[in-house]
């Protein structure tokens, strides 16, 4: 297989275009295009995705893969996917025709003292393989540990995040020591080893993730999570359980949207609003989409805030759209019961996204409630903790795809690892509504209402005609960059009847998407 090799030496992502032999591929010598298809990764760090490539090549599910590409991230990315935090999957299966949801967001501990969270990724990830995986666990976790004992140059994906977070990370000794903070930048491809860390994974590795909730390690992390003022039990750990249920789930004409659940439930209501009357597709320029996406999220919030059962049917969007007005502001009752208010939804995650050639998709986003969690680390283990969920923030992982369920077809994945669901909401209504090529959505500027407060979030690069739109509707505006990076491929035929796809990295950030070979 053919990659740039600029871009795997700086760690930059590049949306790549694959042909499988079977799909009349391209001409010999087309850029871009390489032979056989066993899949593809997308990762938000380069050397997970290639984790993930090589568990593809090994005949791997793509659950097999996002699970290696997972606790891969956990070392080469911890600030957004640390064994310490939480997140949620997706995974639809061709051959059933179904997709569940899996939701491990990091757990209160019972005392509701104290600003550490009860870790989910671990137990999460391990009812990702326990249900779809086919390899090895042992081997799944294998490469992780290897590069945090042996050590690996850190990526410009890693290096960006640190130097964002630096002057924070320098109040925690602990952590600046680990991860190499000082008064300089870090320079990529400097050498981090992660020994602590790779004795934790090694654990997990070989016991099963249970030793990581009730076994020796778990009985390690609590103590060393008392050393540092947390109030972590093994009671806490052993409690903790994933949410597995069926992914939210609608059909309009031929295609079937899957959701996961948690804030996928704003993605999936949103979507249903958008959807409505093919109201964003019709839009008639930036402005009213602008206006239309504000309107659709902050009644999505709303909803979801109100305690509203979860529907992202057709009948559903019709319904929370009721009222809407292009010429005039509309947003919901901002003082509805239950409804918090939300801090802007920033980036501080981070994602992974897996499909194999027979369509199966494993789409999963990672959370620390902030970029590095509440920036200490448990002492003696190498784990930064993630902090308590409060409720007070908008800014959570969700997962989907598209399918054809009557002929089996695969088209569309993606996942966002912090930032606001609305974007993944957006996603398959540009790519499959308008024809928009995947890298170009992905790329366009977001923005959010969440109802509470009654203010705009968008990105800067929003055109100043939309935003000059917005503000004659009397909106409230606050620029806020970036609401989150997203992950994810388009097969416009479907696989795995045409496997031509396109996979593609947000810019946003330095991750990395390749295909898998044989």
């Amino acid at each position: 297989m053919r990659l740039r090799q600029t871009a795997l030496a700086a760690g930059i992502g590049a949306s790549m275009m694959v042909s499988g032999c079977g799909g009349g591929g391209p001409a010999a010598g087309d850029e871009g295009f390489v032979e056989g298809f066993y899949g593809g990764v997308m990762a938000d760090e380069p050397r997970a995705a290639l984790v993930g490539r090589e568990t593809l090549s090994a005949g791997g599910s793509a659950a097999d893969a996002a699970v290696a590409a997972y606790f891969t991230l956990a070392v080469t990315m911890p600030g957004g996917a640390g064994l310490g935090g939480g997140g949620v999957c997706m995974v639809f299966e061709p051959e059933r025709k179904v997709a569940d949801s899996f939701e491990f967001l990091v757990g209160t501990p019972a005392s509701g003292d104290g600003p550490y969270g009860v870790p989910g990724n671990v137990r999460g990830m391990f009812a990702v393989h326990a249900r779809y995986g086919s390899l090895n666990w042992s081997r799944l976790l294998l490469p992780a540990e290897q590069l945090a004992r042996a050590g690996h140059p850190v990526s410009r994906a890693f290096a960006r995040d640190v130097d964002a977070n630096s002057d924070w990370l320098k109040q925690h000794p602990e952590t600046a020591r680990a991860f190499g903070v000082t008064d300089q930048p870090i320079v990529e491809a400097t050498p981090l080893q992660q020994i602590p860390l790779s004795t934790m994974l090694s654990s997990i590795r070989v016991r099963g993730a249970g030793d990581f909730y009730q076994g020796n390690s778990a009985r390690q992390f609590v103590e060393a999570v008392g050393r540092v003022g947390g109030t972590i039990t093994l009671d806490d750990m052993r409690a903790y359980r994933p949410r597995l249920q069926e992914a939210l789930t609608v059909t309009i004409s031929n295609e079937t949207i899957f959701v996961s659940a948690g804030a996928g439930d704003v993605a999936g209501r949103a979507w249903s609003m958008l959807k409505h009357d093919d109201l964003y597709a019709g839009a008639s320029d930036d402005a009213a989409r602008a206006h239309l996406l504000a309107a659709a999220s902050a009644r999505a919030y709303a909803a979801a805030g109100a305690g509203t059962a979860v529907s992202i049917s057709r009948d559903a969007g019709a319904s929370l759209m009721a009222g809407f007005d292009g010429a005039r502001r509309s947003v919901p009752d901002t003082g509805v019961a239950g409804l918090k208010e939300a801090r802007p939804a920033t980036q501080n995650g981070a994602s992974v996204v897996a499909v194999d050639r027979y369509g199966q998709v494993a789409a999963c986003g990672f959370t620390m409630g902030r970029p590095f969690g509440t920036g200490t680390m448990a002492p003696g283990t190498g784990i930064l903790l993630a902090a308590a969920d409060t409720g007070a923030t908008v800014s959570q992982p969700a997962a989907l795809a598209v399918v054809n369920l009557i002929s089996g077809q695969t088209f569309l994945g993606a996942a966002i690892g912090g930032g606001t669901p609305v974007a993944l909401a957006a996603l398959p209504l540009d790519v499959r509504g308008r024809d928009v090529p995947i890298d170009t959505a992905v790329a366009a500027p977001r923005l959010y209402h969440p109802a509470r407060p009654d203010t705009v979030y968008h990105e800067r690069a929003w055109s100043a005609a939309a935003l000059a739109g917005l503000e004659k509707l009397e909106f409230r505006l606050e620029a806020v960059d970036p609401l989150g990076r997203i992950n994810g491929f388009h097969c416009p035929d479907g696989l795995p009847r045409t496997p031509i796809c396109k996979f593609v990295n947000d810019p946003r950030g330095y991750g990395l998407s390749v295909n898998a070979d044989q």
